[in-house]
């Protein structure tokens, strides 16, 4: 698990979910998933007990991955690759067709990393070692390798890091 301030990512070959699941979850994809990308990023606050702050927040975290996943998208995609990133909200495909299935980010988190996972108000929730459940989980699917994706994920977050604020 790589880390930059409040991100950490993980590139893992993908999970027997992704696999078993290949066509219901990328019904247009001709190639295998050969790499998955597991985005934990801190949140502000516990997402429990519900409010609308912390529903702001998840929103606001939402879509920083979703900018991330499609800077880290463009240039496979350029290469050829297939790459689709999950909507954290709802599970399905953010930038391609929609299957029969969602993805759930925390089950993906969970199987990869091994973290804990608790349900509050009928939600699962990842427990990170660090920030407990103030975490939200988000995923990426690549046909590129495993050492392809992790190049071009290290390269974008650099430059994240590096832009000025």
């Amino acid at each position: 698990m790589a880390a930059l301030a409040d991100i950490q990512y993980a590139v893992h070959a993908p999970n027997a979910y992704i696999c078993d699941h290949h066509q219901q979850l990328l019904p247009e994809w001709s190639r295998p998933a050969r790499s998955l990308l597991v985005v934990l990023q801190r949140c502000p606050m516990s997402p429990t007990p519900p409010s609308q702050a912390v529903e702001a927040s998840k929103n606001l975290l939402r879509d920083r991955f979703l900018a991330l996943a499609e800077t880290i998208a463009q240039p496979l995609m350029s290469q050829g690759h297939l790459v689709t990133y999950f909507d954290p909200k709802t599970g399905l495909p953010a930038n391609s067709p929609v299957g029969s299935m969602a993805i759930d980010d925390v089950a993906v988190a969970r199987s990869l990393l091994g973290y804990e996972r608790i349900c509050n108000n009928q939600c699962w929730c990842l427990v990170h070692p660090i920030w407990g459940q103030a975490v939200y989980p988000s995923t990426l699917v690549s046909s590129a390798s495993h050492h392809h994706l992790l190049e071009v994920v290290q390269q974008v977050l650099l430059l994240h890091v590096d832009a000025p604020s």
